[in-house]
């Protein structure tokens, strides 16, 4: 006889208001069940006693939906243990979220004149081992199953290794590492090997005959283009982050080959925000919303010119697949019904938050040095099982949806595009030191039709 048996890689995990769900352990992503199939989902767990009980009738929708998925295997022969015990259910006393992106460390070997988190002033310093291993406790205790690592330069944390080792031991989806390269040297990604990793690597390259400028550091460039050929070559994804500003917009074409010619996965680009570093570069270097999205239009059809050779986000203006026809608009981030009231107000910080060098916990990394900053709770003083509370001032936030975002923001509820935009907290809190604010790059883009801009261009390169 056949029957199902949860795959290793699965365990059961439940959260307040969201009590039943499979996470699976490489990825952090989770499946969401009803009280039934979670019931079902229990009878799969390897047992002689519960395999007959699994092949019912009345199961055979979410069976079939398992092996879909891809959470559920068949076997021929019984295990008499049943699930393993990181397997078992857990419930934990918070609301949900996916994953964090951790900096690790303050320090970084570079100077970078934008950096959120005033790298090279050290602002927000380096937590010790031993703090670490707390956070990493307060991380497993609120189920959090994914974790990007970043910095200041992650890389340059001495004990680099073995909080990696402690999160791979408790089975943490480490997903992606933001590093600028430069010390992932033939040894590093050795030790990546080592340990199976096979995360994507993100790495910053502000613009041909630019980087230099915006690191800080004469030959970075170089350096820069090494390690993502050296990165490519042992087998790693690589996403690129293009900072855009006066200085280095009329780059984007040179750039886009050069990356093209490394076989770069992903390219970002955004248009840097006056926080952390950039207060003092930014009345100097800053470039008006209208010259970036024009020079993005000016852009794309060099990109679909060329079949998309990676995927590209322009900002909230552009994203494209690679080698897909299709692309969307990701500032029109809902369809025009009203539905989309009950969204979050940002649905990426409801599953995705940031947690500072020094403890304190952010929705997003553009909030630092903004006033959220400054009241935001730390982890090491507060447990995050408690900060992820239904009745917390935080969750709160982070769960606003666009309904309240309205009561808050006339001018945005009284809008045309309401229903289609929602705009971006960051954004807002940054220009108008209003969390509930208007996001102006989205109101730019919507009241002067770039939608219909982009498809007349693309309509020309057909």
């Amino acid at each position: 006889m056949k029957y199902l048996r949860l795959k290793d890689d699965f365990a059961l995990r439940g959260w307040d208001k969201l009590p039943y769900a499979i996470v699976n352990q490489k990825t952090g992503r989770a499946v969401f069940l009803n009280k039934e199939q979670f019931k079902a989902l229990k009878l799969c767990d390897g047992t002689k006693e519960n395999a007959q009980a699994a092949s019912l009738p009345e199961f055979a929708d979410f069976r079939r939906m398992g092996i879909e998925q891809g959470f559920l295997e068949e076997h021929t022969e019984y295990n008499g243990s049943g699930l393993k015990d990181y397997q078992r259910y857990k419930k934990f006393d918070c609301r949900y979220i996916k994953g964090i992106q951790w900096s690790i460390t303050g320090k970084c070997n570079l100077k970078c004149r934008h950096c959120y988190v005033s790298a090279p002033d050290c602002l927000h310093g380096e937590l010790s081992f031993k703090d670490c291993l707390h956070i990493i406790e307060q991380l497993e205790s609120a189920g959090v199953a994914e974790i990007f690592i970043t910095g200041g330069e992650p890389l340059f944390r001495a004990d680099f290794w073995d909080l990696i080792d402690i999160l791979i031991e408790k089975r943490f989806a480490i997903t992606q590492l933001y590093t600028n390269g430069l010390l992932a040297d033939d040894k590093f990604l050795a030790e990546c090997e080592k340990r199976k990793l096979k995360w994507t690597f993100c790495l910053s390259f502000d613009g041909v005959n630019c980087h230099d400028w915006l690191r800080g550091i004469s030959g970075v460039e170089a350096q820069t283009i090494r390690a993502i050929q050296r990165i490519k070559e042992a087998g790693h994804r690589i996403a690129v982050s293009t900072a855009l500003h006066g200085g280095n917009i009329d780059s984007l074409t040179d750039t886009f080959h050069l990356l093209k010619s490394l076989s770069v996965d992903y390219w970002k680009t955004s248009q840097i925000v006056d926080t952390g570093g950039w207060k003092d570069e930014q009345a100097k270097n800053s470039i008006s919303t209208r010259d970036l999205y024009e020079a993005y239009l000016r852009f794309i059809p060099l990109y679909r010119a060329y079949g998309m050779p990676m995927t590209l986000l322009l900002g909230g203006f552009y994203y494209n697949l690679k080698n897909i026809e299709q692309w969307n608009a990701p500032l029109e981030r809902f369809d025009g019904t009203e539905k989309m009231l009950n969204q979050p107000v940002c649905g990426i910080c409801r599953t995705h938050l940031y947690l500072l060098p020094d403890g304190k916990i952010l929705p997003c990394i553009p909030m630092c040095g903004t006033s959220f900053e400054y009241s935001a709770d730390n982890t090491l003083k507060t447990p995050l099982t408690e900060i992820l509370k239904e009745s917390s001032e935080f969750f709160s936030f982070i769960n606003t949806r666009i309904r309240e975002l309205y009561e808050k923001n006339k001018i945005c509820a009284s809008c045309e595009f309401k229903l289609k935009c929602g705009g971006c907290r960051a954004i807002a809190l940054q220009n108008e030191h209003n969390i509930y604010g208007i996001d102006t790059l989205a109101c730019y883009y919507f009241k002067n039709n770039y939608r219909s801009k982009i498809e007349n261009i693309i309509t020309q390169v057909k």
